[in-house]
């Protein structure tokens, strides 16, 4: 009988009956296997290219479940980003507005004080100073402060 020789499993010059029993039963899976293999080759393949097939679907299903999760977070991001700007724009709308509303302040008063420097002036030059009207004096012109 072929027994496996192993330094390991001798003690003294002998092989032990485990080591031997070990032995056999390694052969024996061996020449199992073996025999299955040459028997069944059709089947071995089968499975290997269906355990290929199965790993190459779940990752194509895990791949697509990270897609769908990015295409989420994506669609998120881009309301927010449409928010956010709807905000900004909001703002700029009001600025704008108070801009323009400085503006026709500044120039009211720009008017009002190129009006009452003009009435100086006028009263400077002119020979009936009192007949003129001021913010003081009635429509009528008469009433004195």
């Amino acid at each position: 009988m072929n027994q496996i020789a192993s330094p390991a499993l001798y003690t003294e010059g002998r092989m032990h009956q485990s080591g031997s029993n070990a032995g056999n039963i390694l052969l024996y899976l061996a020449t199992l296997t073996g025999t299955f293999l040459v028997e069944n080759w059709y089947l071995v393949i089968m499975v290997v290219f269906g355990g290929i097939h199965a790993y190459a679907a779940w990752r194509k299903h895990k791949r697509e479940e990270q897609e769908a999760e990015y295409r989420k977070k994506d669609r998120e991001l881009l309301l927010a980003r449409e928010e956010e700007r709807m905000r900004l724009e909001s703002e700029l709308l009001k600025k704008q507005r108070q801009k323009e509303r400085d503006n026709l302040l500044i120039a009211e008063k720009e008017k009002k004080r190129n009006r009452e420097h003009y009435n100086k002036r006028a009263d400077l030059y002119c020979e009936h100073p009192e007949k003129r009207r001021n913010t003081l004096t009635a429509i009528g012109g008469d009433d004195e402060y």
